[in-house]
């Protein structure tokens, strides 16, 4: 699995942290929902018994009384019947209607102080009154309001024709209003009139006048709300229940009266939240559907009706009940209790409806615990993409030092360039130097392979045609004595071969045994004064002088290693200098280290062969010299000073040249 799945992953878990938030702000929300109900039918039942005695004496509860339908808009009077689609009908089967004539349809609503009235009349031949015609007939409407005194008042309403009616009760000029339109059916009559609050009974007559011929003519009292002598009793909103209502009714609610059938008798809407604005913040609005989700879903479920179950026209079960609602699954929700209105008898008479609307997830109202759950999205979100970011980083360059790796060889898997390492301490910055320097390496040795052979084959060459000659020659030597000289020539070229052999494979492990050897704090003044007085009576008939500081010189150095480089320069100087030439050991103070180097009188080296002095079978002496040199003196003081973090160093000089080692500070 890649570094950037792993902290995909990582990144996918920490997003269960804000599962323990969100279950805090379901409990949170469950417990203010159950909070909220109860305290909703506390306040329900505290209001229910305020309007229990003003409801009991407005509303009678005879089988006979006309339920006034009380509505939130006036009805607009113009002759046709698309207002009242939502308002109950009643027939004059209903009333005493003795006749084989089709019954008479009507609907009542009220709106305030005021009475509206409906009627379709099964009547095609409608008398109109003709102005200024003397004892003519016409049909007309008795309206009669009853009081609870035995008065009544009385408007008889009648048309000239299609359109406004007209009324002779001249008490109510200018606030009678109406239209009397034929239909497909008969006629179509709809009244707005004043409504007294002493009003307690309503009849409504039809004086029909029908015409057999042409001169007779018939006229006929067809009750269609009760009689004048036995009227209806109105079901109606006081103007005391209506100010009691309103004061009792909470801010932000909305307060409804009905019968005991379900039937509305009186709104006081004081709804404030139903355009209650939301937050457009996109971030607060996922964060809202999200914790709808999860409350809805397990906790207790929002409905869009009533509960039918708990709602019952049978006093005997009709109890109180809260619920949550929301209808048209908008982003708030309403709380709603129903309160039965009963008698003290038990008898059960209507029913109290209190609303309240409220943000759905009552929890994510309170801006501390929104705050809460976008500070922890917002820190998980941050800490997701800072990781991601942060794989991305890793990866590329984890490809970087893989692609610089695979172009650091050509086709052929020979080197081509040097690594070049990171400038970065972190792990993947010691990695990128760690394979840098092992490339360095391996390119050296690398470079070394390549060569070896060429110098093998250029340092056997010599040695082996000696035995190959020295052999046919003895095979035709002429005497025992000649032969043995040819022998001797050819075991002398073996021998040298056999060395030549033995030197590569020690100088194959010369870089291992130098690896192995430990460094340690010493006096370098101490070790110089014993290699000078040991070194004194070796270079003879050479002179050995000294050059180094007389105090004390610590170094964290192998001492060993050192003496062994000292040992190879002493005798590669011994070889060079004439006779009663001058050799100087010294020990010098540079900026950032101390340079330990032999310097010695004699011919001074080319300056184009300075640099490949250190390289293996370099060897600048002459090839008449008996004693094999293969030219691994110089390699084994450049593996000793890059041991030590430094450099060796070759130079001319006037008077002869200079070998050394650079060594750093401790």
């Amino acid at each position: 699995m890649t570094l950037r799945k792993q902290l995909i992953i990582i990144g996918v878990l920490l997003f269960t942290l804000p599962l323990a938030v969100i279950r805090f702000a379901m409990q949170l929300e469950e417990t203010l929902r159950e909070s909220q109900k109860t305290a909703h039918l506390e306040l329900t039942e505290y209001i229910a018994d305020v309007l229990q005695p003003v409801w009991e004496t407005d509303v009678p509860t005879s089988e006979e009384a006309l339920l006034l339908e009380s509505i939130d808009r006036p009805i607009i009077l113009d002759g046709y019947s698309e207002d009242w689609v939502h308002i109950p009908g009643h027939s004059t089967s209903d009333a005493a209607s003795q006749t084989d004539t089709p019954a008479t349809q009507f609907k009542l609503a009220s709106r305030g102080q005021r009475l509206y009235l409906l009627l379709e009349l099964p009547d095609r031949s409608i008398h109109y009154r003709q102005p200024g015609a003397a004892g003519q007939l016409y049909d007309q409407i008795r309206l009669t309001l009853h009081f609870p005194d035995g008065t009544m008042l009385e408007h008889m309403i009648f048309a000239e024709g299609p359109g406004q009616i007209r009324a002779d009760n001249n008490l109510n000029l200018g606030l009678l209003f109406g239209v009397w339109q034929e239909t497909h059916n008969g006629s179509l009559l709809e009244l707005s009139l004043p409504l007294p609050s002493g009003a307690r009974a309503l009849s409504v007559e039809w004086e029909d006048i029908d015409q057999s011929s042409r001169q007779v003519f018939s006229r006929t009292i067809r009750p269609v709300i009760g009689t004048q002598a036995s009227p209806r009793k109105l079901v109606y909103i006081s103007d005391q229940l209506i100010t009691l209502t309103e004061s009792l009714t909470p801010d932000d609610s909305r307060l409804r009266l009905l019968t005991a059938d379900q039937k509305l008798m009186l709104e006081v809407d004081r709804d404030l939240n139903r355009d209650l604005p939301h937050s457009s913040e996109l971030w607060k609005s996922l964060v809202r559907r999200v914790l709808q989700f999860l409350v809805d879903s397990t906790g207790d479920q929002i409905s869009s009706s009533y509960p039918s179950s708990s709602i019952s026209a049978d006093s005997s079960e009709a109890i109180p009940v809260s619920y949550w609602e929301n209808p048209g699954q908008t982003d708030l929700a309403s709380i709603k209790t129903l309160y039965p209105l009963k008698t003290v008898s038990g008898e059960l008479t209507g029913w109290l409806s209190l609303e309240k609307r409220t943000p759905r997830v009552a929890a994510v109202a309170n801006e501390a615990l929104f705050s809460i759950i976008s500070g922890v999205f917002t820190l998980i979100t941050l800490v997701v993409t800072g990781l991601l970011g942060y794989a991305s980083w890793l990866s590329w360059r984890i490809r970087t030092l893989k692609e610089d790796i695979v172009q650091s060889l050509n086709p052929e898997h020979r080197f081509q360039h040097d690594l070049r390492p990171s400038r970065l301490t972190d792990e993947l910055g010691d990695l990128s130097r760690s394979f840098g320097l092992m490339l360095s390496k391996l390119k050296g040795y690398s470079d070394y392979m390549e060569t070896f052979a060429s110098k093998l084959t250029h340092e056997c060459r010599t040695p082996l045609a000696i035995v190959t000659s020295s052999l046919q020659l003895a095979e035709q030597a002429d005497s025992d004595e000649e032969r043995r000289e040819y022998l001797n020539r050819a075991n002398t070229g073996a021998r040298r071969i056999s060395k030549l052999l033995t030197a590569m494979r020690q100088a194959s492990q010369l870089e291992a045994i130098i690896q192995t050897q430990e460094k340690q704090t010493f006096d370098a003044g101490e070790m110089l004064n014993d290699l000078y007085r040991g070194y004194s009576e070796v270079v003879a008939p050479c002179r050995l002088e000294s050059d180094f500081p007389v105090h004390t010189v610590m170094l964290n150095a192998s001492p060993d290693l050192l003496a062994q480089a000292i040992d190879k320069l002493i005798e590669n100087a011994r070889d060079f200098t004439p006779d009663g030439g001058t050799i100087t050991l010294g020990l010098h103070r540079e900026t950032k280290g101390w340079l330990l180097y032999i310097e010695n009188e004699g011919p001074q080296i080319p300056e184009d062969k300075i640099q490949s002095l250190f390289e293996p079978f370099i060897s600048e002496r002459q090839s008449g010299d008996e004693e094999l040199h293969l030219g691994l003196g110089l390699v084994i003081v450049k593996l000793v000073a890059e041991y030590h973090g430094g450099t060796a160093i070759a130079s001319n000089q006037a008077n002869g040249v200079r070998f050394g080692i650079r060594l750093p500070d401790c």
